[in-house]
């Protein structure tokens, strides 16, 4: 956010990718001095921005039009508030609308909320995952490439994995650094890994049965 959005697009010139997008909260190009810099074609741009922030407002419009001559696809988030981060339903939007118009990926949305279809066992008393389930976290977990996301950023996309079903684990019962998705259908798992540097940043993902 902020100068980390500026910074997010600085980078897009400065080093080569692939970039596939920016996620633009309460930040901007930096002005006119920035404004012919090489930034990566064909970016996807959410600008998340709230309706009291003047500057970030007024920058919105001219950075969309240099972004656009990019071949940049930019969309406005707009939200309630100043110079501050999104509210977390506007976070989720935006982040969704970016990785949804991934080329390799365009279920991304159904496939979110798919991870938590799961069916109630009364015999055992257990909340466990359908098969859909597990196909939609095979679909999602493959296809995206989650490797410097943010531990936060993968929490407001996905929730806790303790709800996820009976079997979920919460933070305190992982091995710290890391987030651990299990699908189970009573009688088999799968458990979906995500490792954390000391920044709190993915540098891995692995898939256990």
């Amino acid at each position: 956010s902020s100068g980390g959005a500026m910074r997010a697009y600085l980078y897009t010139s400065q080093f080569q990718g692939p970039w596939a997008g920016v996620y633009a909260n309460g930040g901007w190009l930096g002005g006119k001095s920035f404004y012919g810099l090489p930034y990566e074609l064909g970016l996807r741009v959410a600008m998340l921005n709230g309706h009291k922030d003047s500057p970030a407002n007024r920058s919105a419009i001219s950075d969309s039009e240099v972004l656009e001559n990019r071949l940049a696809t930019v969309q406005q988030f707009p939200f309630e508030g100043g110079h501050q981060l999104a509210d977390v339903p506007t976070q989720i939007k935006a982040m969704s609308w970016l990785l949804e118009g991934a080329k390799y990926y365009e279920g991304f949305s159904r496939d979110k909320e798919m991870l938590y279809d799961t069916f109630f066992m009364e015999d055992e008393q257990l909340i466990v995952s359908t098969e859909k389930a597990f196909a939609a976290a095979q679909r999602l977990f493959t296809s995206i490439n989650f490797v410097g996301l943010k531990k936060t950023a993968l929490l407001s996309l996905f929730g806790a994995p303790e709800k996820l079903n009976s079997f979920g684990l919460a933070a305190d019962e992982v091995e710290k650094g890391t987030l651990v998705y299990v699908f189970h259908d009573g009688s088999n798992s799968v458990r979906w890994t995500f490792y954390f540097d000391d920044e709190d940043q993915v540098i891995e993902l692995k898939k256990e049965l």
